[in-house]
């Protein structure tokens, strides 16, 4: 019995197996997500390019003024409507105007009759004078009439009246409304001055418009080659037009990448023009000044005095030292003249004293020699930091002087590319008071110590010939053709995420599993970003928004 309830249950079981089967087998399977876009890694070089961010410019303004003075009489345009160049706008209404217009043309025609009813007579000259004088001050008042039909200057959307209603009395030079000119947008962009020298009126620029998320082409109108102070750096300001705005408004975000067709392989350095020698004119011992002879801005010869110091207590060494000297010197006299008493070792003692003091008289006396201060080369005092009464120790510094007839032009190159400049590679080379002017320079030399600025490595290269006209502390920029950056994995740089200083991205793995990944970000150039660390060669990677683990 209980073998046959076994048999029962079993089939029981399997005949609702079969039932489910069938069911599942008939239902329509759930259709799959769409998978998220992607893009590979692939190894590749970056081209060179320029990175800006900036703002949309607000659309240029037109202010409308009242040429004369009136009471409103009608308002021909509203606002919010565009409005043409040479449209009426306004008029205004000035009765007295138009009375002396007609008082004028009245006494005009009077003129007139006169002159033609004198014509025949001999003196008739101050009556056509009197006329033409009429007539003139005519002309001006029709014109002032002319005016009180306001036109607009430009183009453009009416964007306000300003308070003006019928009747209302208006001022010459008054401010009456304003037309805004929204058909050329433009977006100013701030450019590192490291980039600048390839930035030039008329290249292609693409701007990401961050509130609208959208591309736009333009194109580099005019740079500000003065530039603006930010930290210890300059800026410089880029207008670029906007080719087809859209919704872009006044005020909006943009960032740019902008490439130069002549310098994909070619980095950029600043730097300046620094005098090959500069010396800082010490002081060999402590004293007090006491006289200086030179003024900050002299021309000065090498060996010139500058100044003169006293020290009491080495004119006082001086004095002991030789007397010293001359005790020793009369005692081995008298040892060497034949006292009986006297030894080979008490002479060979009282030599080497005599030498000892001799040599300490010499010491004393080149430091009270340079107690006059003598400038080391040819050149110009920069600085004379110290008076007559200061005093001062040993190794302070007295006067700096400067070499300024032999100039070396100098630039700061940032340490990812220095590796890639080499002595003999060519340059252009252009100076920041005459920016339009390029010179043709050779690499030199590039120092192995790197300087820090703003917390990044700087190496300084050396550059030659001087670029006419160069004169010392003028700015350079210097585009160098170095070596091809090396090639790196690269990938969009929509692709990277930034949380707390760390770079991430979203892998999609061989099972297609969304995987979040850091990884070592390099440089870009606004389009694709380098990978230095975490992402091989033919990964693929989100494109999308960020995955949430693993799918």
């Amino acid at each position: 019995m209980a073998r046959c309830r076994r048999g029962v249950h079993a089939l029981t079981w399997l005949s609702t197996a079969l039932v489910l089967v069938t069911a599942m087998a008939g239902c329509r399977q759930p259709p799959q997500p769409e998978p998220p876009p992607t893009a590979l890694a692939v190894y590749d070089r970056l081209t060179s390019g320029v990175e800006a961010r900036g703002r949309v410019k607000a659309p240029v303004r037109y202010d409308l003024t009242s040429p004369v003075s009136g009471s409103v009489s009608r308002v021909l345009a509203a606002v919010g409507v565009d409005v043409v160049p040479g449209q009426t706008v306004l008029e205004l209404a000035c009765p007295d105007l138009w009375l002396a217009v007609a008082r004028l043309e009245r006494e005009v025609d009077l003129a007139q009759a006169r002159l033609q009813e004198l014509e025949r007579k001999a003196d008739v000259e101050p009556i056509r004078l009197a006329r033409d004088r009429l007539l003139l001050e005519l002309a001006k008042l029709e014109e002032l009439s002319r005016q009180l039909v306001l036109r607009a200057p430009r183009g453009g959307l009416l964007a306000e009246w300003t308070l003006l209603k019928a009747g209302r009395q208006v001022l010459p030079g008054e401010e009456v409304g304003t037309i805004l000119d929204d058909a050329n947008l433009h977006a100013v962009l701030m450019v590192r001055e490291e980039d600048i020298p390839i930035v030039e009126p008329g290249l292609v620029m693409l701007v990401y418009v961050e509130a609208l998320g959208r591309e736009l082409l333009g194109r580099v109108v005019d740079v500000d080659r003065d530039g603006v102070p930010q930290g210890t750096r300059r800026a410089y300001p880029v207008t670029v037009l906007l080719y087809n705005p859209g919704p872009v408004m006044g005020g909006m975000t943009v960032r740019g990448s902008l490439y130069h067709p002549e310098h994909r392989e070619a980095m950029v350095a600043w730097g300046q023009i620094a005098p090959l020698e500069r010396a800082p004119v010490v002081s060999a011992s402590g004293g007090v000044v006491d006289e200086v002879y030179v003024r900050k801005g002299e021309w000065v010869t090498a060996g010139q005095p500058l100044a003169r110091l006293v020290n009491a207590e080495l004119e006082l060494t001086m004095v002991e030292l030789r007397y010293r000297l001359e005790r020793t010197t009369a005692e081995l006299a008298a040892l060497e003249s034949g006292r009986p008493s006297a030894t080979t070792g008490e002479l060979r003692d009282a030599r080497a004293q005599l030498a000892d003091r001799t040599e300490a008289l010499e010491a004393a006396r080149a430091a009270l020699a340079a107690l006059g201060v003598r400038s080391p080369l040819a050149g110009r005092v920069v600085s004379v930091p110290v008076a007559p009464g200061a005093p001062v120790d040993r190794g302070q510094v007295l006067a700096t002087v400067v070499d300024y007839s032999r100039l070396v032009l100098k630039v700061l190159i940032h340490e990812e590319d220095v590796g890639r400049v080499r002595p003999g590679d060519p340059a252009t080379v252009r100076l920041a008071a005459w920016p339009d002017r390029a010179y043709a320079a050779v690499v030199t030399a590039v120092w192995p110590e790197a300087v820090l600025q703003d917390g990044e490595a700087f190496f300084e290269a050396t550059l030659e010939p001087l670029p006419e006209g160069a004169m010392a502390g003028m700015g350079v920029w210097a585009t160098i053709a170095g070596r091809p950056r090396p090639e790196q994995v690269l990938i969009p740089l929509e692709a990277l995420r930034e949380q707390a200083g760390r770079h991430y991205v979203w892998v999609l793995d061989d099972q297609d599993r969304i995987v979040l990944r850091q990884v070592r970000a390099g440089r870009n150039d606004g389009v694709r970003v380098e990978i230095l660390e975490g992402l091989e060669e033919g990964e693929r990677v989100l494109l999308g928004p960020e995955g949430s683990g693993d799918r």
